[in-house]
């Protein structure tokens, strides 16, 4: 079996989250650092319908995302 997986600052925009998960669709576990945050710095959480949200550190800024099937 082979998984990828991939890593990816998105630099703290809610849209920049949204297109690398359109384009990047055929990764099987994608890594979001620096995830998107309001203008006060809260948490943004996102929902995908290719990937399902595994894992998040809030105030990290680390997301875990997996495909899903």
């Amino acid at each position: 079996m082979r998984v990828t997986i991939c890593t990816i600052n998105v630099g703290g925009g809610e849209g920049n989250r949204n297109v690398v998960m359109e384009v990047m669709k055929w990764v099987d576990v994608l890594i979001v650092i620096d995830g998107p945050t309001t203008q006060g710095g809260e948490y943004v959480e996102h929902e995908c319908i290719y990937y399902e949200l595994i894992s998040v550190v809030k105030g990290s800024g680390v997301e875990v995302y997996i495909k899903r099937e």
